[in-house]
């Protein structure tokens, strides 16, 4: 017989197994749940409008979402990448992003002691290179630790054929790491290298070293697809790419080294195609001997140079190079300016924290009279009193017509505001004043920032310009060809096209760099005037002249272009040398009038543009100088070496047919292309 005590552990083990059971009901109950929910909201997602778009189109905004999360803001240590949180949003967008190449081909890390030692940067970088397939890399790392860096970089050089922009960062001196990982790589599609290695030491700043070597020493299979380097702290001087090819170039110096003026000049001599250049801390040497004969280096192509930091009185570098063609000057962090140079082709001028007085504002606008457009801080106030008519001898800068001012303290309002009202009152007046935040605050505490809106246009400036910033195309092109005047046409239309249809947010500098299609032997200047057409039928054929004139013909009636195949036929070089002129008196501004107005004289009206007359007529008329001192210039040989010198630099480089349209020193349009051409590649 059962006692009371057996009894109630028989109804215990009753009661527990019937829980188990309702537990495992309750878990199958649970499961079966989640699973009718899971299959509930892959129906709602399947009829969101979202889901209903093709694959590609998706794919296409996902990558178009990725790029502007990585344009506006750079990614905050250990945030989660772009992609990584797409993927987690649901089945179908997670097979689609890690299905999708392109979301995988920007590499950012930082690799710091604690995922260093962990591995973890290192599997993710493993992860990313799979998953980027074949696409091209955009690499940047950027190291924090001591040792350990040979197995990232071993691991990136098995894809080095994949390289299109590599920057690599080291925050100590693993100089010889760097060079076993780049001295042999293979890039054939690199575009932008940046080497960064160790941090420059505050205070080491005597004895200087000389900088080891500036002769290249890695990347010898380098295309001519390199078109930007930047080199700082010790990859100056130890580890040189090849730079024939490259249009912008960053030199960041070292507070521990120095640059002989050898060195300088060798770096220049090798970079050919130069547009932009930026120098950063660079402490130059000359020579001790004062006997020694330092000639400057003739950079025709650059358009945009950029000096910050005073390690070097500004006019060592300045003197070490010749730049005919220098439209943008930026000084940043510049303590004196010393230099006597005169360059009449600088147009936009920006000054940031440079603490020039009154005399060494005196030199700048003497050295850069035709300054259009002018950008300040508030560490040159005294620039707008001398910016008045009548503060000095002759009225500086008379072209001026946009100001940017960018931290304007309350103080400085009144001289500021007495600057823009005199030279409105003088029929100076500027044109556009763009201002940053604190300059819009100073001028409404005095209750001038009404009163300046009401006489000048005023924009807000409140992040800084990139730099460099614009597109430019180097035009090289010959007055005798009929092609080029097409190409001319065409591209004014696609840069009109860009700005008033597209609204793009883009400067266009043009630039147009002589050639000459006619040797002095087949038509010596001077020489008796020879008809157009039959000076075409006798060199080109009869058979190449029909096709020809067939093909301008229908342009110029499509276009409303009366081409003539009528007229003298003339060598160009005094109209080549007209329109550098053009461009050393006002830029752009100055030289694309002229050139459209020869191109019309010659092409469409049959003038002699070999005839000093006719030349002097145009620029009259195009308001860049009096007929009587365009004459004086034609008659006399200046710039007439310089023209020669750019004409042997352009055949020097390959070129051999015109028109030749380089954009932005990456892309070459040859040919007269017509404007959508233009338009695509912009």
């Amino acid at each position: 017989m059962l006692t009371r005590r057996d009894t109630l552990l028989k109804t215990i083990s009753g009661l527990e197994k019937r829980k188990e059971a309702l537990q495992r009901e309750l878990e199958s109950i649970d499961t079966e749940l989640q699973t009718h929910k899971c299959i509930y909201a892959q129906i709602l997602n399947d009829e969101a409008p979202i889901y209903r778009l093709p694959h590609e189109l998706l794919t296409d905004i996902l990558i178009t979402c990725q790029e502007h999360s990585r344009l506006s803001s750079r990614r905050v240590s250990g945030s989660v990448p772009f992609q990584v949180a797409a993927s987690h949003v649901s089945h179908r967008w997670r097979e689609i992003v890690l299905g999708t190449p392109l979301l995988w081909n920007t590499i950012d890390f930082r690799v710091r002691p604690t995922n260093h030692v962990q591995r973890r940067i290192f599997s993710l970088l493993e992860a990313q290179l799979t998953r980027s397939g074949n696409c091209f890399l955009d690499i940047t790392l950027d190291f924090h630790v001591v040792d350990g860096l040979a197995p990232y970089l071993t691991l990136l050089g098995l894809h080095s054929e994949r390289w299109r922009r590599l920057s690599i960062i080291t925050r100590y001196e693993q100089v010889g790491d760097i060079r076993v990982f780049l001295q042999d790589a293979k890039t054939p599609v690199l575009e932008h290298l940046s080497l960064s290695l160790g941090k420059p030491q505050d205070g080491s700043l005597s004895p200087r070293q000389r900088y080891h070597d500036v002769l290249p020493s890695i990347l010898p299979l380098a295309t001519e697809r390199l078109k930007f380097v930047r080199l700082a702290g010790l990859a100056l001087g130890n580890h040189h790419p090849p730079l024939t090819f490259v249009t912008t170039l960053h030199l960041d110096g070292w507070t521990r080294n120095y640059m002989t003026h050898d060195q300088f000049q060798h770096i220049l001599l090798s970079a050919t195609s130069l547009i932009n250049l930026s120098l950063n801390q660079l402490c130059i040497h000359f020579p001790r001997d004062p006997m020694d004969i330092i000639r400057p280096i003739n950079l025709p192509n650059l358009l945009r140079l950029r000096i910050r930091g005073s390690c070097s009185p500004i006019s060592r570098p300045l003197s070490l190079m010749n730049m005919p063609n220098l439209q943008s000057l930026f000084l940043q962090c510049v303590d004196t300016f010393d230099s006597n140079i005169v360059s009449s082709s600088v147009q936009t001028l920006a000054l940031e924290a440079c603490s020039f007085d009154d005399a060494e504002i005196g030199l700048l606008l003497r050295a850069f009279p035709n300054v259009t457009s002018l950008s300040i801080d508030d560490s040159v106030p005294d620039i707008f009193s001398m910016l008045r008519p009548g503060e000095t001898e002759s009225d500086p800068w008379p072209r001026l017509d946009t100001l940017t001012v960018r931290d304007l303290l309350v103080v400085d309002v009144p001289p500021f505001c007495d600057m823009v009202f005199t030279l409105g009152e003088n029929k100076r007046g500027l044109e556009k004043v763009l201002l940053d935040r604190r300059s819009r605050t100073s001028l409404r505490k005095r209750h001038r920032l009404d009163w300046l809106q009401d006489i000048v246009t005023v924009e807000n400036s409140d992040n800084p310009e990139p730099w460099p910033l614009g597109l430019g195309l180097t035009v090289i092109t010959d007055f005798a060809c009929l092609n080029c005047c097409v190409g001319q046409h065409e591209l004014l239309n696609a840069i009109a096209y860009c700005k008033d249809t597209l609204q793009l947010p883009l400067a266009f500098e043009l630039v147009h760099m002589p050639y000459r299609l006619l040797s002095s032997s087949v038509l010596p200047d001077g020489s008796p005037k020879v008809d157009r057409e039959d000076f075409l039928l006798k060199h080109i054929g009869k058979d190449k002249f029909t096709k020809l004139q067939a093909a301008i013909s229908k342009w110029g009636e499509e276009k409303g272009v009366p081409i003539s195949f009528h007229g003298v036929m003339s060598q160009t070089t005094r109209a080549h040398r007209l329109c550098q002129k053009a461009y050393q008196l006002g830029g752009q501004d100055f030289q694309i009038p002229l050139l459209c107005a020869i191109f019309k004289a010659h092409m469409e009206e049959g003038q002699d543009i070999a005839d000093n007359e006719v030349l002097a007529t145009l620029a009259e008329k195009t308001h860049v100088m009096s007929k009587e001192e365009a004459i004086a210039f034609l008659e006399s040989d200046q710039l007439e070496k310089e023209v020669n010198a750019m004409c042997d630099d352009v055949r020097s480089k390959g070129v051999t047919g015109v028109p030749m349209t380089i954009i932005d020193g990456k892309w070459a349009v040859s040919g007269g292309q017509s404007s959508d051409v233009f338009v695509q590649v912009s």
